[in-house]
């Protein structure tokens, strides 16, 4: 019986944003993922003595989902500089990643290991942002409608919701302090192709399912004279409530730089 003892899984992604009007604006992004695991196997030898082993999984990397995403600012009370905007986007995560990347002895990895689901997946996106100067808030709520995958596995539909807040400390300097709430619904393995719940702990959709809060300070500096930024966020639950039994985040680390031309 095998049970993860540690995961580190990195996403390196490439965004693009153009705007078509002064209310139209279209979003691409690509990611690249690289997940690695750490597993401890429990074996139960002919002489009947419970042995344990730890052990590596090989790293699986590969270009993940991509999504399309229309975006369409519905108010803005001020076209010039806002200090109020609605948003709307619906978009669409098509599957572009691999999801049947398998192990040395043939098996499928871990659902969630793969870089890619195999499913096409809508998405939907209000955002509010609120300037009570010199702060400006705003509110991202995502939800990720999932459906079954080629290879007959369904993650469960996942909704986000994002407060945030920053404060312009300088011209260039601007801190900010978020909450984010997560939900996540159990998974389906239709085909059982990657269920084994006699074997893996991590292998059974029984232990799937999430509901998490986290609290993610952040900082974002300016690159004087230019269009660009670079972005800094640290993440870390602060309540994570999970469906059977799961590994959970310890932290997550983000860094981003854009660039407007």
């Amino acid at each position: 019986f095998a049970i993860p003892t540690r995961m580190i899984m990195q996403k390196y992604t490439v965004l693009g944003t153009y705007s078509a009007t002064e209310r139209l604006q279209f979003l691409a992004t690509v990611p690249y993922v690289i997940n690695d695991m750490y597993m401890r196997q429990l074996r139960r030898s002919a002489m009947g003595m419970d042995m344990t082993m730890d052990m590596q999984m090989d790293t699986v990397e590969g270009l993940g989902d991509m999504t399309l995403m229309g975006l369409y600012k519905l108010y803005m009370d001020n076209p010039d500089v806002p200090t109020k905007k609605l948003t709307f986007g619906i978009g669409l995560k098509p599957p572009t990643g691999k999801n049947d990347e398998e192990t040395a002895s043939g098996t499928l990895v871990h659902a969630m290991m793969q870089p890619g689901t195999g499913s096409w997946d809508p998405l939907f996106l209000v955002n509010y942002m609120h300037t009570f100067s010199p702060v400006v808030f705003q509110t991202n709520l995502l939800y990720h409608v999932t459906t079954e995958g080629d290879e007959g596995y369904e993650f469960g539909d996942k909704v986000s919701l994002d407060l945030i807040a920053r404060y312009p400390l300088t011209n260039y300097v601007s801190p900010g302090i978020e909450l984010n709430g997560l939900y996540a619904g159990q998974d389906t393995d239709h085909d059982g192709k990657y269920s084994r719940p006699d074997e893996s702990l991590l292998d059974n959709p029984d232990n799937t399912g999430i509901i998490s809060l986290a609290v993610s300070p952040s900082v974002q500096v300016k690159i004087p004279k230019t269009g660009g930024s670079v972005n800094l966020k640290f993440q870390k639950p602060i309540y994570q409530n999970v469906r059977g039994t799961q590994q959970v985040a310890d932290w997550s680390a983000m860094a981003s730089v854009v660039w407007a031309f």
